[in-house]
This record gives C-alpha cells, structure tokens and sequence, in this order.
C-alpha cells in the first residue's frame, strides 16, 4: 500500500500488512544463538571441549532469550506510544499540517537538457 497523503491516517497500522514468520522472533532467536556460541567460543579459546559444562549453554542460551525478549517487547511499546502522541499531536494541530498537494513528477524535476 502506498503512503496515504493524509496526515491523519499516516501513522496508523497498515490494515492490509500481513505478519511473516520472522516477525518479532527474528532478534530473540538471533541472541539465543549468540549466547550459545559464545560459550562454545569461550571453551575453544580456553582448549576445553566445546560441549563440556552444557547446563552453561543452556543458561546463557535462555538469559539471552528472555533478556533479548524484554528488549523487542520493550522497543514494539515505545514505538506504539511514540505514534500515539504524534497522532494526538497531528489531531490536535490540524492546521500545521495541510494535506499536500499532488504533483507529478515531470513539475519536481526541472528539464533536462545533456550537455554535449
């Protein structure tokens, strides 16, 4: 869908978008796979088998989820709040923003003319 030229409806949730797979678990399942391979790189760095101690991948592997978790949930509210009080600003100051007037793109650029 386009960019609706009204302000009012510029900020709301696209009503045709439809979720992938991915969204909103592609960060915590990347930081789960972090954390996890960070242990196994800090046990060949120290010449330790790489799986020795497991129940310490286990545990940075969930820290790193539920902390990475918090932080998308954390970032998807802030987002939310912040269009809601741009909203309400738009709604309360209509006059500041005035539906834009079309143009084609032939009016924004100028002519060009090659220089031969």
């Amino acid at each position: 869908m386009a960019v609706a030229p009204d302000p009012h409806k510029l900020l709301l949730p696209d009503p045709d978008f439809v979720p992938t797979f991915w969204t909103g678990k592609f960060f915590p399942t990347f930081m789960t796979g972090l954390g996890f391979a960070s242990v196994c790189i800090n046990k060949f760095a120290l010449k330790k088998p790489l799986f020795s101690g497991i129940q310490m991948h286990i545990g940075v592997a969930a820290a790193a989820f539920g902390v990475s978790y918090m932080l998308q949930k954390w970032y998807d509210i802030r987002n939310m709040e912040k269009d809601a009080v741009y909203r309400h600003y738009i709604a309360l100051h209509p006059d500041d923003f005035p539906m834009p007037e079309r143009k084609k793109v032939g009016e924004i650029f100028p002519k060009f003319v090659p220089i031969r």
